[in-house]
């Protein structure tokens, strides 16, 4: 028989959602608010938000360097969040419909970049494809044959390659989730009567 979710899982899901985003924010948008504000005022730790004013954002407008920053954080911020998504989608699908082999072996995978820390990953890349690296060891490449790959094209792959789990999982849950609701209506109409299994406390409830 399918439970629905009763208030209990509501509580239990909203004590565990609000701290977790509150930790977050403190771990991650605090600091890197810090090392951005940092880098526009270099005198605001010393001096205080007195420096903040619309003549000092102004300032630093002003300059080309300014503007070809934001241009390439764009650039590779959101050519990697595009590639990564469509990598991890069209992956998260293929896996889910069965239409490849070795589905288990491909979880692990993607379990395996996920959890890798990302210097490790950057350091790896950077041994396979510079000059003289593993690859041009392997298959005697020419000097220069791999230069593509740290151009913006591709360190935006790299990028990618590195943020797809992310995607893949979540499409996953997705994909199981919208599955399990379809069966749910099917057996309704059916007018069956089903025992869900599941190890998750909250949902069970």
């Amino acid at each position: 028989m399918f439970r629905n979710k009763g208030g209990k899982a509501r509580v239990q899901k909203l004590v565990l959602i609000w701290p977790s985003i509150l930790l977050l924010l403190g771990l991650i948008v605090y600091p890197f608010a810090s090392i951005l504000l940092q880098s526009m005022f270099p005198q605001l730790f010393d001096t205080g938000f007195s420096v903040l004013s619309f003549s000092s954002f102004a300032k630093v407008l002003k300059t080309s360097y300014t503007y070809k920053a934001i241009v390439d954080a764009l650039l590779f911020g959101g050519g990697a969040s595009v590639l990564s998504a469509v990598i991890g989608t069209f992956l998260a699908v293929l896996v889910h419909r069965k239409w490849v082999y070795g589905q288990r072996f491909i979880n692990l995978v993607v379990w395996i970049i996920f959890f890798t820390p990302s210097y490790l990953v950057a350091e790896g890349w950077v041994l396979m494809m510079q000059q003289k690296g593993i690859l041009s060891g392997l298959f005697s490449l020419k000097d220069g044959s791999l230069d593509w790959f740290f151009t913006p094209a591709g360190l935006i792959a790299a990028m990618a390659f590195r943020l797809f789990p992310v995607v893949y999982l979540s499409v996953m849950a997705g994909l199981r989730e919208e599955m399990r609701f379809e069966l749910v209506r099917i057996f309704k109409q059916l007018d069956m009567t089903v025992v869900y299994v599941t190890h998750d406390q909250m949902e069970a409830d």
